[in-house]
């Protein structure tokens, strides 16, 4: 199991029921499961009460194979929270550090898209040798399309040793009929889940108490259809009847019909203290001893459980420690539907007295759920702001929006309660519902009586209007917005602020605040104008100033600016470092360095790489230090210090073999660049044709144009031009949009290069842009001198004639190099002259000293 587990993540939400004593064994339905192995997906669908979960989890405790479970309920519509518990569900099946992408993907949505941590999953499911299933129970309770969606994406291209096994009441919700006809999908329905006479009857077995005829087990059984509730719920009915033969032949019906009949049976020949401690626990999804006390208030919350599980009264344990439990769905569906008729106001108060344990054992999530459900919406709200910046952190976006949208309109809320769910829905798109709620909250400025409170109300309207404006990318239109209101448009809450941007990402510009790589004048006075606003209202240390800070002064480094930079960045590491944020003190160091880089500076640089690293070796995140790892394997690199870059890369446990995740972009890059220097062209390219697709799914300017930059000098290190041509107009198109130069700048000789070929080829695209790139590009840089073409070589060495020459170090022959190659010996022949020619050679012992004495094979191994 993974040490990677997420703390906050229920446990027993990814562990199967608890094993009861007197479960019958159904060898035949187990036999079915382990049939469908073979293909990707078995799908268990029935109504509810046919034994699915129970099935599926005794089929979990004895499968040969690794099983990683998931139990889901409605609260799971949410596509972060509902990937980071299925890939943290497969993190406590597989083996120690069998997802170690993966892990921190499902932590970064959903500021990445779920195609990308998929992507991921997929690679890294591939590369587990185990076979794997993961078992969704209660799939029925997901109707986000998203989740259908994904889930099918990944059913699409799961290895072959993994599979999927969902139970569902209906049929799922995604296409399956592929799967069907080429024998990939095994069904499980009610014909197959129905109790057959023997399962039948070794369940009566474990009963000593209730002798009952081969005739009336018939009848049993016919009357019920094999239905496997209504069968249980017949034999403790059966247990206070004093006539047995009639009360089988009374009832008839089956599914909820005789589920009715028989759970009013059942309940209503039980003791009294039981019934009052069944209908008030009914509301708790999962409650422990101290659940139950506070719920049925009474303090004898453990022996009531005990003694229901002993009575089987529809009790599942959900550990392997009996400490929780939840009843059978269709069991508490009823008990519910009894207490809210019977008893509206203890419904009430059984949900509130839940929301209170719940919040007391810190489980606010499912607290916030109950006050909702309670109608306390005064305490839902309370609650709902202690939870709001854990729930941002996880990125369940959509569950707040969930919370919000339970709060009745009418209701008197605070304004700074309301203008937040505005804010959410600006962030996540939605510009016209949180105009709705703007509008609500404008009208009730009449009620507020005092002008100071009305004027915070106010610049919170303002404060959130500005952000929806933002994030959908009007930014002439902030602008003009902003004049003449930016002085009052700042809410007195520090919950507007203190949002941390920055979970996952190197660098600010890389998030959603720092538009992902966007530069231009607009975002630039936006930014300007909204640190202005932060610092006039005192504001600039809070975690929204802070990041803009950072954004701006990454963005006046990749525009060539370092004065500027220098000045936004001055003051930050202090700020940073005091409130604890990894997320602005690790990009701080990152662009730090670079800028000491840019003015010559390297050992100050690598200095501020180790301080930055110290600090990080106490983060809980262990991707923050690999990242400034790898900023410092790329100091290196630029002085052309290769081995010293390639033991620090080392450290990363990178390979070109990997097929990258997103999340490691950063590092993988850097490889790239390490790869490059070695003159192994064609490895970068492979993993920069991995890295391109994820980067233009998450529409990463940045990104795109870097990679697109690396990919031209990859290509023109092995002697393809066109690609190298085109490959380098992308990156001008994305850098001349958006005036990126460092982006360009840093790479020295080998852009310089490339810049000087695309102007010698007449190339008009973006021909001016290109030409000032090349005017700032140093004549002689380290980097240059480093790289520049080897002294007395005619021209320099292919990748291709570079691997040629390596076969020849290593003593192969002809005939060997052309099998090697599946080439013919006479092209291997031409080659090799081309080889010679380049050198100034003839022959392989003069080659091979030329190359020696030029350095030509030092880094190749």
């Amino acid at each position: 199991m993974s040490t990677l587990i997420d703390r906050t993540l229920l446990k027993t939400k990814m562990t199967p029921p608890a094993a009861r004593e007197t479960l019958v064994r159904r060898e035949r339905l187990f036999r079915l499961l382990e049939t469908g192995q073979s293909g990707r997906l078995t799908a268990v669908c029935a109504p509810a009460g046919y034994g699915k979960t129970t099935l599926l989890g005794e089929w979990t405790r004895s499968a040969s194979r690794l099983t990683a479970w998931l139990s889901l309920d409605e609260h799971d519509n949410d596509l972060a929270k509902f990937w980071r518990y299925a890939v943290h569900a497969l993190a406590m099946a597989l083996p120690e550090a069998s997802l170690p992408r993966s892990i921190p993907l499902a932590k970064a949505l959903p500021n990445l898209s779920t195609a990308t941590l998929l992507d991921s999953l997929i690679n890294e499911l591939f590369a587990c040798s185990e076979p794997v299933v993961l078992v969704l129970d209660d799939y029925h309770a997901i109707v986000n399309d998203e989740i259908h969606r994904s889930l099918s994406y990944l059913l699409e291209y799961l290895p072959p040793h993994a599979h999927l096994l969902i139970a569902s009441r209906t049929e799922l919700p995604f296409p399956t009929g592929k799967w069907v006809a080429r024998r990939e999908c095994v069904n499980l329905s009610v014909p197959e889940l129905r109790f057959t006479m023997e399962e039948l009857e070794a369940y009566r077995s474990g009963m000593a108490d209730m002798p009952l005829s081969p005739r009336q087990l018939d009848k049993l059984l016919e009357r019920t259809e094999g239905w496997v509730t209504g069968l249980q719920l017949a034999f403790i009915s059966l247990r206070s009847q004093a006539n047995r033969e009639r009360f089988i032949e009374e009832f008839q019906g089956h599914n909820r019909n005789v589920a009715d009949f028989l759970f009013e049976e059942a309940f209503g020949h039980l003791p009294a203290d039981v019934r009052a401690f069944l209908l008030r626990t009914s509301v708790a999804d999962r409650m422990n001893a101290a659940v139950a006390n506070a719920v049925a208030e009474r303090e004898d919350g453990r022996r009531m459980l005990e003694r229901l599980n002993e009575l089987q009264l529809f009790l599942l344990p959900l550990d392997e420690q009996d400490e929780w439990f939840r009843y059978h769905q269709l069991f508490a569906t009823f008990l519910r539907g009894m207490l809210k008729k019977d008893d509206p106001e203890g419904w009430l108060r059984a949900n509130l007295l839940a929301s209170e344990s719940y919040a007391g054992l810190g489980l606010l999530g499912e607290a916030i759920d109950h006050a909702i459900a309670a109608g306390a919406f005064a305490l839902a709200r309370t609650l709902l702001e202690k939870h709001i910046t854990t729930a941002f952190r996880q990125g369940e976006l959509s569950t707040l929006l969930r919370w919000f949208g339970s709060l009745p309109e009418n209701d008197a809320w605070p304004e700074d309660m309301r203008l937040l769910y505005a804010l959410i829905l600006a962030i996540t798109g939605q510009a016209d519902l949180a105009e709705t709620q703007l509008a609500a909250v404008k009208r009730g400025l009449a009620r507020i009586e005092g002008e100071a409170e009305r004027l915070a109300v106010r610049s919170g309207m303002l404060f959130v209007e500005s952000n929806a404006i933002f994030f959908s990318g009007r930014f002439e239109r902030w602008h003009t917005f902003a004049e003449g209101a930016s002085g009052h448009m700042m809410p007195g809450s520090r919950i507007f602020y203190d949002v941390n941007y920055n979970l996952t990402e190197p660098l600010v510009r890389r998030t959603a605040l720092g538009l992902k790589g966007m530069l231009n004048s607009h975002t630039e006075a936006v930014g300007l104008g909204f640190l202005q606003v932060l610092e006039t209202h005192g504001w600039q240390d809070s975690f929204i100033g802070l990041y803009v800070r950072q954004s701006l002064a990454e963005g006046y480094y990749e525009w060539n600016r370092p004065a500027d930079s220098r000045r936004f960045a001055r003051g930050l590491e202090q700020a940073a470092g005091r409130i604890g944020l990894p997320g602005l003190c690790v990009p701080l160091a990152v662009l730090c360095s670079r800028l000491l880089l840019a003015d010559r500076l390297p050992q100050q640089a690598i200095e501020t790489i180790d301080r930055a690293m110290e600090a990080a070796e106490k983060y809980e995140d262990a991707h923050w230090l690999s990242y400034l790892r790898a900023a410092k394997a790329r100091i290196y690199l630029a002085e052309e210090r290769v081995a010293e870059a390639k033991k620090e890369l080392a450290a990363l446990g990178l390979s070109d073999k990997d097929k990258p995740a997103f999340n490691r972009e950063f590092e993988y890059l850097t490889l790239v660049r390490l790869l490059l220097r070695q003159r192994k062209s064609t490895p970068a390219v492979r993993l920069l044709e991995w890295l391109k697709p994820q980067a233009e799914r998450e529409a990463l300017l940045s990104s795109l144009a870097e990679i697109s930059l690396l990919q031209a000098v990859a290509e023109h290190g092995r002697g393809q031009r066109a690609a190298a041509m085109r490959s380098l107009r992308e990156a001008l198109a994305i850098g001349e949009a958006n005036a990126y130069a460092r982006c360009f700048l840093d790479e020295g000789a080998a852009a310089a290069e490339l810049l000087q070929a695309y102007a010698a080829a007449g190339e008009t695209a973006h021909a001016e842009y290109a030409a000032r790139l090349l005017a700032a590009l140093p004549a002689a840089s380290p980097a240059a001198a480093g790289r520049a073409k080897p002294p007395e070589l005619v021209e320099p060495l292919l990748e291709s004639e570079l691997a040629l020459m390596d076969f020849i170090r290593r003593g192969a022959t002809n005939q060997e190099i052309a099998s090697e190659l599946a080439l013919s010996i006479g092209t291997v022949k031409v080659y090799l002259s081309r080889v010679y020619g380049k050198l100034g050679v003839n022959s392989r012992t003069q080659a091979l000293n030329k190359a020696a004495r030029l350095g030509l094979l030092d880094d190749r191994g």
